[in-house]
């Protein structure tokens, strides 16, 4: 990493967010003494976009003149040699850039000299190495002036350079610099956090969302960083969209969050979980599960609240069904989606009293007998289902699967 590239990207401006996301990344990996040699399969992991996506970002950098690629083969293997990327800040430089380790075969530094055209000797065998006459030649990346100063400190006196250091501020908590900026990436794509990237992060200006998370203390910055996944999952949790992550720094949405929310995505961490097992709220049904089937199974017994607008036959089209059966409509719909529901304990207690019905046998006949015989629209199925939970014992034991769930009345005296 060299924090000189990287102060250089962080204040380049007019480009669009995705652009500079990939110009951060590049100079993110870039080497002060090496340069910079990251694949594109690496950059499109890192920047979250498609290979194609991530070369056409490269294309307008390259024509903006913020940096130039350069690519040869090296003589020794034939081999095709890592594309180097020379950042802009590199480009201002007019030294003649020394011969270049061999990236693919691990070469050592030439103490020969560049030649005119370019050519020195490759270090394994003495052997010429040529790079690209249709390319630029590349020109040796800035050694930074701070780092070479602190070296020679702390080589003339190394006791004295470590107490200087240790009395710094950590970089992460200093606005404008690499660390900090980086610091706001991460809690923008997800990385090192459990619930994945901020939903449409990238639509808003990195800058923007960078001079928010500036504004808070660092004690607040802490706690949004602790609030986030909570957040995350409990938005999932209730199929909502999440303020852009400029507004949860700016208002401080943390601030009015269920302390329960915490506690839970503690707990989840804490025992190594999945996320999806812990966002699920208290009373969650999973769709077509035996708990949906057995309340979908008691939405059918009691029959459709607008009987005019029923059909005369178990045919039932979706117009027919919202305006007729609107409590089994959105049931369908809720199946269709994968959705679950949050049902009641007595639903609940009603597991056991569902089975699992195999498609093709016998029981799975009676049931379609029984639905058509009553004019029930056809249960709905998810893509590859391969049976359905029904009521125990077949359709003669829909009346006892009826007086189960039935509440009972209280008797007085």
């Amino acid at each position: 990493m060299s924090h000189a590239a990287t102060n250089w990207a962080i204040t380049r401006r007019g480009l669009k967010p995705a652009a500079r996301i990939v110009l951060w990344h590049l100079a993110d990996c870039h080497n002060p003494k090496l340069g910079c040699f990251p694949s594109q399969e690496w950059l499109a992991d890192a920047c979250e976009m498609s290979r194609s996506t991530v070369n056409l970002h490269l294309e307008k950098l390259e024509d903006a003149g913020l940096i130039r690629r350069a690519a040869g083969r090296c003589p020794e293997t034939g081999k095709q040699l890592p594309t180097q990327y020379v950042l802009g800040f590199e480009m201002a430089e007019t030294r003649e850039e020394p011969a270049k380790p061999c990236p693919e075969i691990g070469h050592g530094k030439s103490s020969a000299a560049v030649s005119e055209k370019g050519a020195g000797p490759c270090p394994k065998k003495g052997q010429s190495r040529v790079r690209n006459s249709d390319s630029n030649p590349v020109r040796e990346p800035v050694i930074e002036p701070v780092t070479e100063r602190e070296r020679a400190s702390a080589d003339a006196d190394g006791e004295g350079q470590e107490e200087e250091i240790s009395d710094k501020p950590d970089p992460s908590t200093v606005p404008e610099t690499a660390d900090f900026q980086k610091r706001v990436m991460r809690f923008c794509n997800g990385r090192d956090f459990a619930a994945g990237p901020w939903p449409d992060w990238d639509t808003s200006s990195p800058g923007w969302i960078g001079r928010q998370f500036a504004k808070l203390s660092e004690a607040d910055r802490q706690h949004a960083e602790r609030w986030r996944d909570a957040y995350l999952r409990d938005i999932a949790t209730r199929r909502k969209k999440p303020v852009p992550v400029g507004t949860f720094f700016r208002d401080r949405l943390w601030e009015g969050l269920d302390p329960e929310l915490l506690q839970r995505a503690m707990k989840a961490a804490a025992q190594g979980a999945k996320p999806a097992e812990h966002a699920k709220p208290e009373g969650w049904a999973v769709s077509m599960g035996p708990v949906f089937s057995a309340y979908l199974h008691l939405v059918l017994l009691k029959g459709p609240e607008h009987r005019d607008y029923a059909p005369d036959g178990p045919l039932w089209l979706a117009g027919d069904l919202r305006r007729a059966w609107p409590e089994m409509a959105g049931l369908h719909q809720m199946a269709a989606m994968k959705r679950g529901v949050i049902l009641p304990p007595r639903l609940h207690a009603l597991k056991d009293q569902m089975e699992f019905v195999p498609e093709g046998c016998n029981a799975w006949a009676a049931w379609e007998a029984e639905y058509k015989a009553r004019c029930w629209p056809m249960w709905p199925r998810h893509d590859g289902m391969k049976g359905m939970y029904f009521p125990v014992g077949g359709p003669e034991g829909l009346a006892a699967f009826e007086a189960l769930s039935t509440p009972q009345k209280e008797t007085t005296a």
